[in-house]
């Protein structure tokens, strides 16, 4: 298989192309041109980018090899394989992940390849994995070291050994290793936890006796307290019994004391009741009818009275002799008047008597007819006061008797009412009025006084299975009381117990289940103490095994290593060693004892490691197709002689497969140039 051609937009590589050739290429360039770009491009092409940081890289591929445009990551491989042009391209999908899954295409055709897409082609054009590629073909100046790899000693030790490649040795004694510390380590595993477990189930199971036992004393104990407990029960209610004879004999007093309480109360309310029944709205109507009557009828007698009264005084007026010395007052004026008149000399004698004669006759006529008239007015004047009189004496009978007859009215309702005989109407409705409302107080407070009464009446004991109790007390109430208590409360302390003891029981399980988790757990450790021997004793046929086959499989890649070694070193070291975890040690022919790396130089150190990957990638990488060495910067520590040694051993191996050598010196072309030159000099010859 070869590489024929790369393109990539990857880190500083923009847009780039490099063209590649059979056998060995020397692709030489400065530093910071993209040299070594160039060879991670392979790996990524093959394998594709790891996403996480790699170990003791600054920065993840990621983003080391961004590209510095800031163009989507990008790549192109192609490559001949079993005789066909194919190409494989990676492009960015987006969303942050760098170069996809790889799409290979035949490169005259276009014709998809779905065996050789996917995120790691490189699996099945080259047959191993990336670790061992990175291990063996791809081989870089700054990870020359060769290190344990499970992947790696799988296909030095059994691919070359049996041409399987399902596990390696050390995978197996891990396997099996782990297995053991499953069962046993140290103080952990299965066997241990086991054992543990069966302590603590026979821990249990012996707690378990011990607290049944404990349970058992307690329940002793706490039928003990009960039977105690009993016992001071019954006492107390035969002091129950005697106090409740007492109560039922002062209940039975009470009760009868109560009853004539209430009849009392009883008999005073119906009493009440009775006397309240008189003022009832009707007779108290009649005593104000009556009353109001009779005032009445009082008022008009009186004024009858004064009536008949004024009629009796005009009739006595009447009746009284009549007075005259009226006229005479009268007369005598005149008399006088007419005897002046006859005295006055100028009048004629005859006037003189004839004026007053005729003057007294008038007056004397005058005064009998005034006296007539007088007399005829009082006579009329009289008979009409007789008759006002005689009327005004029927009123007055009328009245005396309606006054007479609204005071029997009024004396009835009296009676009716139990009134007193002295008191006015007025004052007899008000005390009737008072009394009724007393009277319905006083009835109210009795029939308050009566349910009272009723409702306060102690009840009568009903019968008790105490009252059935012989025998008389033998302590007193406040005694039992006392011990009581303390039983009780010994009693209760029992009981805690108890149940903390079952609590406890019950938790550290069912005997009977600790006693089939006890025959198990010795069935178990037995079972895996098998089980641990049998996988030390396994171990031990698998260690016996593998240093047989590395008794066969290392000579192998020593015996390669050393040939390479030797012609890198000009035979100066001729022997190469390596245990199973790839510590190295070399040999020199003038020396005994074979010399550990750490005293070598750094360049004698990397020409070891050099050696051992190329006889690793012989060894492990299938050989019907050789798949390219990528060699990046391995011949940076070589002095001249050696790397010259070097080129000279990868031209030979050029013949067999693809070599390309990526450098930053000038020094390797010029040194395959005089090489090329020394061959065709020793062709003419």
């Amino acid at each position: 298989m070869e590489f024929t051609h790369l393109c990539a937009s990857f880190g500083r590589l923009e847009q780039a192309e490099l063209t590649l050739y059979p056998g060995l290429n020397i692709l030489e360039a400065p530093n910071e041109t993209g040299k070594s770009t160039w060879a991670a491009l392979i790996r990524a092409m093959l394998y594709g980018i790891k996403t996480g940081r790699v170990k003791g890289a600054e920065l993840p591929d990621r983003q080391r090899y961004q590209p510095w445009s800031g163009a989507a990551m990008a790549g192109e491989l192609e490559l001949i394989r079993q005789g066909e042009s194919v190409t494989l391209r990676r492009v960015s999908p987006g969303g942050g992940r760098p170069m996809g899954e790889a799409a290979a295409v035949l490169s005259g055709t276009g014709e998809r390849i779905p065996a050789l897409c996917g995120p790691a082609p490189g699996e099945t054009l080259l047959g191993v994995s990336e670790s061992v590629y990175r291990r063996s073909a791809f081989i870089s100046g700054t990870e020359l070291t060769v290190d344990a790899d499970a992947q790696l000693e799988r296909r030095i030790l059994n691919l070359v050994s049996s041409g399987e490649e399902e596990s390696a040795w050390s995978e197996v004694d891990q396997r099996l290793r782990r297995w053991q510390h499953k069962r046993r380590y140290r103080n952990t595993g299965e066997l241990p936890a086991a054992e543990a477990e069966l302590q603590a189930v026979r821990d249990a199971l012996r707690e378990l006796e011990e607290k049944n036992s404990r349970i058992a004393r307690l329940y002793e104990e706490k039928n003990r307290l009960t039977a105690q407990l009993t016992e001071l029960e019954t006492e107390l209610r035969r002091h129950n019994r005697d106090q409740r004879l007492e109560s039922r004999l002062l209940a039975e007093e009470n009760h009868r004391a109560a009853c004539e309480r209430a009849e009392a109360a009883a008999e005073r309310r119906r009493a009440l009741e009775r006397e309240t029944a008189r003022f009832t709205p009707d007779a108290l109507r009649r005593l104000s009818e009556a009353d109001t009557a009779l005032e009445a009828a009082e008022a008009a007698a009186a004024a009858g009275a004064e009536r008949r009264q004024r009629r009796q005084t005009v009739l006595e007026a009447l009746r009284s002799p009549e007075k005259r010395p009226g006229v005479w007052r009268l007369c005598l004026p005149v008399c006088a008047c007419l005897g002046l008149f006859a005295g006055i000399p100028a009048v004629p004698r005859l006037l003189r008597w004839l004026v007053p004669l005729i003057g007294l006759l008038l007056l004397s006529a005058g005064v009998l007819l005034t006296q007539s008239r007088k007399r005829r007015l009082r006579n009329a004047a009289l008979r009409q006061a007789e008759t006002e009189l005689a009327e005004a004496e029927q009123d007055l009978a009328a009245m005396n008797a309606r006054r007479d007859a609204a005071a029997r009215e009024l004396a009835a309702c009296r009676n009716a009412l139990g009134g007193k005989d002295d008191r006015s109407g007025a004052e007899l409705r008000i005390w009737a009025e008072a009394r009724l409302s007393a009277c319905r107080e006083a009835v109210l407070t009795e029939r308050q006084a009566w349910e009272l009464a009723d409702r306060l009446l102690p009840p009568a004991l009903p019968p008790s299975a105490d009252d059935a109790l012989t025998g008389d007390t033998r302590m007193s109430r406040a005694e039992a009381e006392a011990r009581m208590t303390e039983t009780r409360a010994e009693l209760e302390k029992t009981v805690q117990a108890i149940a903390y003891e079952e609590g406890s029981y019950a938790h550290l399980g069912d005997p009977l289940v600790l006693s089939t988790r006890q025959k198990t757990l010795q069935e178990k450790i037995a079972g895996l103490t098998g089980e641990y021997a049998a996988l030390e004793l396994a171990a031990e046929v698998m260690e016996t095994a593998h240093a047989r086959m590395e008794a066969q499989v290392s000579p192998l890649v020593s015996r390669r290593a050393a040939e390479l070694l030797r012609g890198m070193t000009d035979s100066r070291y001729d022997k190469v060693y390596f245990d199973r975890e790839l510590h190295f040690t070399v040999h020199r022919p003038e020396e005994i004892t074979p010399r550990e790396l750490e005293y070598l130089s750094q360049g004698a150190r990397n020409q070891v490691y050099l050696a051992v990957r190329l006889a690793l990638s012989e060894l492990v990488l299938p050989g019907d197709e050789p798949c390219p060495l990528v060699l990046d910067d391995v011949l940076v520590s070589f002095d001249d002689a050696r790397a010259k040694n070097t080129l000279r051993l990868l031209q030979e191996l050029g013949r067999q497969r693809q070599i390309l050598l990526f450098t930053c010196q000038s020094r390797e072309n010029r040194l395959l140039r005089e090489l090329n030159e020394e061959l065709l000099s020793s062709d003419r010859i």
